[in-house]
């Protein structure tokens, strides 16, 4: 799970809306990881199975490379 938290600036909150992809760029408008919804905030949760790669990102919908990789170390089944 991770946790987007936006802070507000001068003129209201930041638009950033997170999701996950295999996407090293980011920026799409609809891709997602497995049909995984994407949030502004509070937590964007991904359930971790046998159908994940063994790495994938985290990215901003409207912002091309802003975000990061997240590696699965191993899966309990």
């Amino acid at each position: 799970m991770f946790n987007v938290d936006q802070v507000s600036n001068s003129k209201g909150l930041f638009d950033y809306e997170f999701y996950f992809t295999e996407s090293p760029i980011g920026g799409e408008k609809t891709q997602s990881l497995l049909g995984t919804k994407s949030v502004k905030n509070g937590p964007l949760m991904l359930d971790i199975n046998s159908d994940i790669p063994d790495y994938f990102y985290y990215q901003d919908r409207k912002h091309k490379y802003m975000g990061g990789l997240v590696v699965v170390h191993s899966q309990e089944e």
